[in-house]
């Protein structure tokens, strides 16, 4: 349990009823509460909602952690930012069934986001102005990264 808050900057929070905690505080609780389990497969459906931009760096981290040791972790996200930053492979629900692939390769279907209400990622959005693959395996997954491939690019 220790280890668990200690990953998600808890530990100052440990002696604090739960009542007391922030929205984001209370998801970041839980969350560690799942991992002190260490279970095979985590199941998150919005995890990074209502969270300020260092829980859900943090957050994150702990899930990178998390895999790195052999869990498989499931998200559920409206998030498409988040989703093409952060996983591998997709499921992205439409009307009447599902599409199924790579991140590169559904994120970067603008029809089949539009469809299902689902926002282009800005990554996806900002590399297709600038005419760049990303569909490679490599893809650039963040603004910062995008950056260093029109860099490297001259």
């Amino acid at each position: 349990v220790e280890e668990a808050l200690a990953l998600l900057d808890l530990l100052p929070l440990a002696d604090r009823p739960v009542h007391h905690l922030s929205y984001g505080q209370r998801k970041r609780v839980a969350l560690a509460g799942a991992m002190a389990m260490r279970p095979a497969v985590m199941l998150l459906d919005e995890p990074t909602a209502g969270v300020d931009d260092v829980g859900v760096r943090d957050a994150l981290d702990a899930l990178a952690r998390l895999e790195r040791a052999g869990t498989t972790v499931v998200v559920s996200t409206h998030d498409s930012d988040l989703a093409w930053a952060w996983a591998d492979d997709v499921v992205l629900l439409q009307q009447g069934g599902i599409r199924q692939g790579s991140c590169a390769e559904v994120m970067s279907d603008a029809d089949a986001l539009t469809a299902s209400r689902v926002a282009v990622p800005a990554v996806v959005r900002v590399g297709a102005a600038l005419g760049l693959d990303l569909l490679a395996d490599n893809r650039p997954r963040t603004a910062d990264d995008l950056v260093g491939l029109v860099h490297a690019r001259g």
